[in-house]
């Protein structure tokens, strides 16, 4: 999922955030913590491939995006070429919160985001195997 339509949808849940009496505050954080979360993937290019440049990291990403849909296993507990995203990363900061309750909105920003991504991911994996069953079979 580009950064941008986590934007859009990260704008579009802030809306009934701030209508359940969320502060303009906690909602920044949210929204912040829901699309930032993508620095790890320019990280991740820049210890791979050692290129400062944020545009072609954001090229490189989009190209490898718009591959068609493979199944890979997901990272577990960590993930090293996106290590925000990952789930003991995720749980750790949880889990923090609960003793930091300032953390909550980004924890639960970063969370929306990984939401997203499944969401995106299963919808990808769907699409594709949808187009292969509709594909006429070779005699």
């Amino acid at each position: 999922m580009l950064p941008s339509h986590h934007a859009a949808a990260t704008a579009v849940a802030a809306v009934p955030l701030l209508k359940r009496g969320k502060s303009p505050f906690w909602v920044g954080l949210f929204a912040a913590a829901a699309v930032l979360i993508d620095a790890d993937h320019y990280a991740a290019y820049v210890l791979r491939i050692g290129d400062l440049s944020l545009n072609r990291a954001y090229w490189f990403h989009r190209r490898r995006g718009s591959h068609p849909y493979r199944l890979h296993r997901p990272a577990v507990l960590v993930d090293l070429h996106r290590p925000l995203h990952a789930p003991g990363v995720l749980a750790a900061l949880a889990l923090l919160s609960r003793r930091f309750p300032a953390l909550w909105p980004i924890v639960a920003g970063m969370l929306f985001h990984r939401l997203l991504d499944y969401a995106w991911s299963v919808g990808g994996v769907w699409g594709a195997i949808r187009r292969a069953a509709s594909r006429p079979s070779p005699k």
